[in-house]
């Protein structure tokens, strides 16, 4: 694939993921429900780790620019590179696999969705009962993550064959 089809597919994809992510989820201050992993798996299953991890925190940046909601955190950016990385390493280049998505699936909602932004929102709004705020905050995440589980699941897995079936009637290079 040509640098100028990466950068192309790069920028689609952040813009993709803005919109999905900024505009078209559900939010609370703990918890935000949508659909933007398949801009980022998408940049995984095409572009490799590096490239979907760089879509990931664009998509952070990008869209704290144009829609901010409360003070930057760069912790949310490394979250963002975290789940391309993941996305990159278990589907680039691969032939579909379930087990494959599962797995990409379960890392990017539970432990970096569910773990880690858990921490960073803990971090933003915790004084001295550290501990406890995690705790809380862990706890409210639990149950939207589990039910995005199986359709984060359907999405990447439709998006995944999608592409395969693209890249062999429309010629697109691996």
């Amino acid at each position: 694939m040509s640098k100028t089809l990466k950068l192309v597919l790069v920028g689609l994809l952040v813009a993709l993921g803005v919109v999905l992510t900024r505009f078209l989820s559900i939010e609370t201050p703990i918890v935000r429900i949508g659909i933007s992993f398949i801009a980022i798996a998408a940049a995984g299953i095409l572009l490799g780790p590096v490239h979907a991890a760089f879509v990931g925190a664009l998509i952070d940046i990008v869209g704290y620019a144009l829609k901010p909601t409360g003070p930057y955190f760069p912790g949310f950016t490394i979250s963002g590179a975290l789940h391309g990385l993941s996305y990159g390493l278990l589907l680039h280049c691969r032939r579909p696999r379930l087990w494959r998505v599962l797995t990409a699936s379960a890392i990017s909602a539970f432990i970096i969705g569910g773990f880690l932004t858990s921490l960073w929102l803990a971090v933003l709004q915790s004084g001295r009962a550290f501990a406890a705020v995690y705790q809380s905050i862990l706890l409210t995440r639990v149950l939207p993550a589990l039910v995005l589980f199986p359709v984060q699941i359907i999405l990447i897995w439709a998006v995944w064959k999608s592409l395969e079936k693209l890249r062999f009637t429309a010629a697109v290079p691996k």
